[in-house]
């Protein structure tokens, strides 16, 4: 009877032992990144790391992908949402728990679905330390999106998803394109629209993020990069019978004179202007009063479009040109005897508004904004997808040598 009741008794802890080992998750290697993590709202996923002694840092992220997962972890003992050491639980699938010189051991992680969540990347990193016993890691799996390419003005109808799944599309814009506008419409359900240019879009990485309520949804950009334009739809609730449609205007080029600017010219020379108009305070340099109108310049304009072009064609950000030159030789160089001269430039705004607010929000660039001894203006942009900031802007101001 006794050896029966050992027996039972060796079987029971080892059930024990199975169920503690399972609880604990599974084993991340550090360095080596879990992709592709899904879950449902409220359903917890476990995993450790071991740390080993001499260590002077651990860092546990979980980054990227849709919807809203939290980061739980315990030192040693099991993880739970009432019995942690560190919880992070920001918004969408952004989280972070640090421990400088943590203790040699176990460190158990719980990753949380606040809603349900796809494609989110979970990666354990550490400083200094020796070496631990080793672990099988885990292979990733990073499984790439379709994406449906749009065509201009062709919409497409009867989008469909399940809540906390995403879709995505992406259209190609031209050089001469302006007004991009990419919107939803229609059906039922809850879709959110997001649009990142040149890669795809997260709900933490994008350009623009209606975030409203239903289906109603548009992002419109005014002065687009040639390029590509990446959308995701995400299913905040289940959608059904959605109407997705991408739309530009198509610029004929015409080559500008005094008297015929182009649009993003006009913005330029208003925006200016309408800065001129009120007395302000530029920090450092003083307080302004309000400064008489400019007028456009074509030898300025060309000047500043030499500088943009430079700019975005060998990728860099200065006042000295790539041959060396200084604003004041290159408004020389268009023939343009100048008496005053100045010139700001800015990179990776995206519209005249972005880099008005840019310059005026910097002593040295408002004070040539405001500065009465300017009278007349030129200006540009120029765009280079391949560069770093992607776009280039050049304000040259002056006033003729009387």
């Amino acid at each position: 009877m006794k050896k029966t009741i050992a027996s039972i008794a060796a079987v029971k802890l080892l059930v024990l032992a199975s169920q503690l080992a399972s609880a604990q998750g599974t084993v991340l290697e550090p360095g080596n990144a879990v992709n592709g993590i899904n879950g449902n709202q409220n359903q917890e996923l476990l995993y450790q790391v071991e740390v080993a002694p001499g260590t002077t840092n651990l860092t546990v992220t979980l980054k990227g992908g849709f919807g809203d997962a939290d980061l739980y972890m315990r030192y040693n003992n099991a993880v739970t949402v009432n019995s942690f050491d560190c919880r992070s639980w920001n918004f969408y699938n952004n989280e972070t728990c640090t421990f400088n010189n943590p203790e040699a051991g176990t460190y158990n992680i719980m990753v949380r679905g606040y809603s349900n969540f796809m494609g989110a990347t979970l990666l354990a990193q550490v400083e200094g330390g020796g070496s631990v016993d080793p672990i099988d890691p885990v292979d990733p799996v990073d499984p790439a999106p379709t994406v449906t390419e749009l065509q201009k003005d062709e919409a497409v109808t009867d989008l469909s998803l399940d809540s906390g799944n995403a879709e995505y599309f992406s259209i190609a814009v031209p050089a001469n394109a302006e007004n991009l506008s990419i919107s939803i419409e229609g059906g039922t359900g809850d879709a959110e629209l997001f649009v990142k240019y040149g890669e795809l879009p997260t709900q933490t990485e994008f350009d623009c993020q209606p975030n409203l309520e239903g289906n109603a949804e548009s992002c419109v950009f005014e002065a687009p990069i040639e390029g590509t334009y990446n959308i995701m739809l995400y299913a905040y609730s289940s959608y059904a019978d959605v109407t997705l449609v991408a739309t530009y205007d198509e610029v004929v080029p015409t080559e500008p004179t005094c008297s015929n600017l182009t649009p993003e010219m006009q913005a330029l020379l208003d925006a200016h202007n309408e800065a001129r108009a009120t007395g302000r305070s530029c920090g450092s340099e003083g307080f302004f009063e309000a400064a008489p109108p400019l007028t456009w310049s074509c030898q300025l304009g060309e000047a500043a479009l030499g500088h943009s072009v430079d700019m975005a064609t060998n990728n860099f950000i200065s006042h000295t040109g790539s041959d060396g030159s200084n604003h004041g030789q290159r408004i020389r160089n268009t023939g343009y005897q100048p008496w005053y001269t100045g010139e700001n430039v800015a990179a990776g705004q995206q519209n005249v508004d972005s880099v008005m607010s840019s310059w005026l929000g910097s002593d040295g660039h408002c004070a040539n904004v405001m500065n009465p001894n300017f009278t007349e203006y030129g200006g540009a942009r120029q765009d280079n997808s391949a560069a770093t900031y992607r776009i280039y802007w050049t304000s040259v101001f002056a006033s003729p040598a009387p």
